[in-house]
């Protein structure tokens, strides 16, 4: 039956698509939430190759090639260079074990398939055609961010009872706590940052924006995923500055603090040993800072040990890294003997040069300090065209747009210290999203600009 449905939906989305362009945005949504949790991401896949990321990869194909007629629109686009040298990274990585016997190519491109959803940025930009269908891909996000949202503060109010009904996942964390792993929880971010433009700047604020503000801010706090909210304090104040707008910056910080304020009574008044507030606020914030001020605390120096060995062997090939390595080749199999031997396991099976918990590491395994400063240097550069865009635009809604993914570039690369977010889908996939749905708005914004600066046409004379 499973199978059946997702065999469905993957013959139906490129066929849907075309007849409603913006429902491509949609179904990769939906393909990458595994369908909301209702199916588990290992009935996705077959014997590992064939998963999420391979659909999603070939969703991408599809799309873009049926717009090759309209691949010259590239040379016109704002954002396209900035993935020039993501997509050499992905050439290197993928070619690089292959030209040094370290794997076959099809192991490397096999691995490659999350890093690879930064092609999704193509496929939205040149799939989609007018402003109608950016505005409800957008909404399909918000929608996303919704759900994953009233998810979260579900299976906390009931004790972690909504998670054991769906295929997320999830571990308790005493005292109340229930950390849950729904793919791309990012959305939540994206609407987050966009809600709260919008109730800063927006005169004409409504009551569902301020719900959906709370409702999404809960969302992201209850993921208790700490090094993503705290990044995000520091990136919103970051990217209202370098915009020019102080007092902004200063107000949203007293926005973030109420609901983190607001949460800390909910945690303290729910749970079932009496926490204070000092001790809800610390389990849920405090603890977070002071674990990266004094580099202390389990999360960090747990880190640490488990990557003692593949930082030894990323030193090996410390400028140009080792590519994509799946577990299964040669040299994935001789890493994992390696690592078993260092921690003492003895022979183990084969790993991938992945680190999810180090993303520095991650990069550094994969693309060597070179790679580490083209990807990082690249997404800095992005960070600060998107606050350039953001100033010279006026509508109030795409500046929203475009604030969320220039706050989101720098939460990323905020984060890197504690979580690989610029090479895995979880986070590469909404950011691609994003910023080929901010690509395109803009050119149809220019194209309008122009049309209306043109002269009147006259007749010739008699």
């Amino acid at each position: 039956m499973t199978i059946a449905l997702l065999g469905c939906i993957f013959l139906m989305a490129p066929f849907v698509s075309l007849w409603k362009r913006e429902l491509f945005v949609f179904f990769v949504l939906l393909i990458a939430s595994q369908l909301l949790g209702l199916i588990h991401e290992f009935d996705f896949g077959f014997a590992g190759y064939f998963d999420i990321n391979a659909i999603i990869v070939i969703l991408s194909g599809f799309a873009i090639g049926m717009s090759a007629n309209r691949l010259r629109e590239i040379r016109g686009s704002v954002l396209a260079k900035y993935f020039i040298p993501i997509v050499i990274l992905w050439i290197y990585g993928t070619m690089g074990p292959y030209w040094r016997g370290h794997s076959s190519l099809f192991y490397s491109i096999k691995y490659s398939k999350q890093f690879l959803s930064y092609i999704s940025y193509f496929a939205v930009f040149l799939f989609l055609r007018n402003q109608k269908q950016v505005d409800r891909s957008w909404k399909f996000i918000g929608w996303l961010a919704v759900y994953l949202s009233v998810f979260e503060i579900a299976g906390i109010c009931t004790r972690g009872y909504v998670f054991s009904l769906f295929q997320y996942d999830y571990r308790p964390e005493p005292p109340i706590f229930y950390k849950v792993y729904p793919p791309v929880y990012t959305v939540m971010i994206i609407a987050f940052l966009q809600v709260l433009y919008e109730l800063l700047f927006n005169k004409k604020r409504t009551g569902r924006a301020w719900v959906f503000y709370v409702v999404n801010s809960l969302g992201i706090l209850f993921t208790f995923f700490r090094s993503y909210y705290l990044a995000l304090c520091a990136a919103i104040p970051l990217v209202l500055a370098m915009k020019g707008s102080l007092g902004k910056a200063a107000k949203s910080a007293v926005l973030i603090g109420v609901v983190v304020g607001v949460s800390t009574l909910g945690i303290a008044g729910i749970s079932s040993k009496n926490l204070g507030l000092g001790d809800a606020f610390d389990s849920f914030i405090g603890s977070g800072v002071r674990e990266l001020v004094h580099h202390t605390g389990g999360s960090l120096v747990g880190r640490d040990i488990v990557s003692q060995g593949r930082m030894a062997i990323a030193h090996e090939r410390y400028w140009m890294g080792w590519g994509f390595i799946d577990k299964d080749s040669e040299m994935g199999r001789r890493m994992g003997r390696r690592l078993g031997r260092g921690l003492g396991l003895g022979a183990v099976g084969g790993v991938d040069t992945g680190m999810i918990d180090k993303g520095y590491l991650d990069v550094e395994m994969k693309f060597g300090m070179i790679g580490l400063v083209v990807l990082y240097g690249t997404m800095s550069f992005l960070g600060l065209r998107l606050v350039r865009l953001l100033r010279s635009v006026d509508d109030i809604k795409f500046q929203a747009r475009i604030f969320a993914a220039a706050a989101f570039v720098f939460i990323l690369i905020i984060v890197q210290y504690v979580h690989a977010s610029l090479t895995y889908q979880f986070a590469v996939l909404p950011l691609s999203i994003i910023l080929g749905l901010i690509d395109r708005e803009s050119m149809l914004l220019r194209k309008r600009t122009k049309s209306s600066e043109a002269p009147p046409v006259t007749g010739g004379s008699k």
